[in-house]
């Protein structure tokens, strides 16, 4: 059962005015606020949520904090509607690490919290992390692009990477009364960008590399960076762990003398002098699994994993690099590493064989560039490369990958992706404008077709790549969200697939 708070413990100047106000929970969506909720209006990057205070108060909101631009002295000022008070407070953003340490206390300190960002990697690296602390023995969980919850219970879905600061400190407190003890967060630009995580504590925080992405939010490169850069910078971290072969991170670690460099090319050991190591010295990819000899501060050894490509071989070893940062043995973690479950949506081998079938979530250049070239390294064959791109995002990086398509694998199918409010046929032309062989490239706008098309015409040992949406289950289009399984659509075109062939 939910306990009642006083809102006049959130105020100052207003404290005597909402004297007998309480309040369950402060919500940032309209649409989940249930009676007795503070709803916190604020101006986001593409909605307003002043605009919303009317439907809050209509499903029961006991009270409004909103985001004031007036220009008189006072800090905080009321009014009513409806008898329902709406406080408006200036600098709100500033105030709600206030108002989450007031609520929730620093929860993340009686568990250890591991944060990751990066432009790609970190859904996979935050469930490494997770998943080998669960095998060690461990109650873990997972915050981020797939969801939130407990490794070995319910993932529930997650529209956001990275939460609000309020359900955060919820989903926080939620796990710690299941006794978990370690959380694998992901960390977004946006979430560091507006200054959701500015309450949390870190016991490890990894940065896996900088690429284009978002840049529909971030306007240029050195603004994502500067996002990403808040973790290390601004937030109370215990342990960095750095990806070194990225220039990014290669510059990072110059600042911080006592964290972790991870490298998987051994020629960068000369740069690891002085502070903990973890770098790889020999890799191997084979058709069903990729072997990695390692050299670190904590020992050398070997493992063993079911993860395919050269960017999971980065993953893998971040993810160990940060468990051995916080005190775990590293024979533990050798052990238990080839247990550990590839990722939904993250190179997932859906079909070995007839053809192979590979489902990615990649959807910016430097992603579908790595998932190629990764395939070439595990596998013989033609590859044939299903993809598109999301509306209403960085249209700059469509021809990049239009170009890296048709550069890097044999057969080009373009889908829709997410168009959203933009018109698929135009973000179609936008990605040929990188292309040149334009008479081979193949466009089908619903993905069940392209996808179809591409198995049916792949040989055994071909490799049919489905990029862009990876875990995801639904295809947004303008306001509606249609139900769109990448994996459903394989899988049950595959089962009939073969029967067609039984048949024959």
């Amino acid at each position: 059962m939910k306990t009642y708070r006083n809102l006049s413990d959130l105020l100052h100047q207003s404290k005597k005015l909402v004297a007998n106000v309480k309040f369950k929970e402060i919500k940032l969506d309209s649409r989940k606020i249930e009676k007795g909720d503070i709803f916190l209006a604020i101006v986001g990057s593409q909605k307003d949520g002043r605009k919303y205070i009317n439907h809050a108060i209509s499903r029961g909101a006991s009270a409004i904090i909103a985001e004031s631009n007036s220009l008189t002295k006072e800090d905080e000022f009321i009014k009513f509607l409806n008898q329902i008070p709406i406080v408006f407070v200036k600098n709100i953003r500033k105030k709600i690490v206030f108002f989450s340490k007031k609520l929730y206390g620093s929860l993340n300190k009686k568990m250890k919290l591991i944060g990751v960002t990066g432009t790609n990697g970190k859904t996979t690296v935050s469930h490494i992390v997770a998943q080998l602390a669960k095998l060690i023995g461990q109650k873990s969980a997972v915050m981020g692009t797939i969801g939130n919850g407990l490794i070995g219970e319910k993932i529930y879905p997650s529209e956001l990477t990275t939460l609000s600061c309020f359900e955060i400190c919820s989903t926080l407190k939620m796990f710690l009364e299941k006794s978990v003890k370690i959380v694998a967060m992901e960390v977004s630009s946006h979430g560091l960008d507006q200054g959701r995580t500015c309450s949390l504590s870190f016991s490890s925080a990894i940065f896996t590399n900088i690429t284009r992405d978002h840049l529909d939010y971030h306007n240029n490169i050195e603004h994502y960076e500067l996002s990403k850069k808040k973790l290390f910078y601004e937030h109370d971290c215990k342990n960095r762990v750095f990806f070194i072969d990225d220039p990014v991170g290669s510059k990072w670690i110059k600042d911080f003398p006592n964290s972790c460099a991870v490298s998987i090319n051994h020629k960068n050991k000369l740069n690891l002098l002085n502070r903990p190591i973890l770098y790889a010295t020999k890799i191997e990819y084979l058709y069903n699994q990729t072997i990695i000899r390692f050299n670190s501060d904590w020992g050398n050894g070997e493992i063993r994993t079911s993860f395919l490509g050269e960017f999971n071989v980065a993953n893998f070893m971040l993810a160990i690099a940060s468990l051995l940062m916080i005190g775990y043995p590293i024979h533990l973690l050798i052990k238990n590493s080839k247990r550990v479950s590839p990722v939904i949506g993250r190179m997932q081998l859906v079909s070995h064989y007839n053809p192979r079938v590979i489902i990615d979530y990649a959807h910016n250049s430097d992603s579908l560039k790595q998932c190629l070239i990764s395939i070439r390294k595990h596998f013989g064959g033609k590859i044939w490369c299903v993809f598109g791109c999301g509306g209403s995002r960085d249209k700059g990086k469509r021809a990049i990958m239009g170009r890296i398509a048709e550069k890097y694998s044999d057969f080009v199918i373009i889908t829709d992706d997410n168009p959203r409010f933009e018109d698929p046929k135009k973000i179609f032309k936008e990605i040929l404008r990188g292309c040149t062989h334009l008479e081979s490239i193949r466009y089908f706008p619903e993905r069940k077709y392209a996808i179809r098309y591409s198995i049916s015409r792949a040989k055994p040992n071909d490799t049919v790549l489905i990029a862009g949406k990876g875990h995801e289950e639904k295809q947004i289009v303008g306001d509606r969200k249609i139900l769109c399984s990448d994996y459903q659509i394989v899988v049950s075109y595959l089962k009939n697939y073969s029967l067609c062939f039984k048949q024959i």
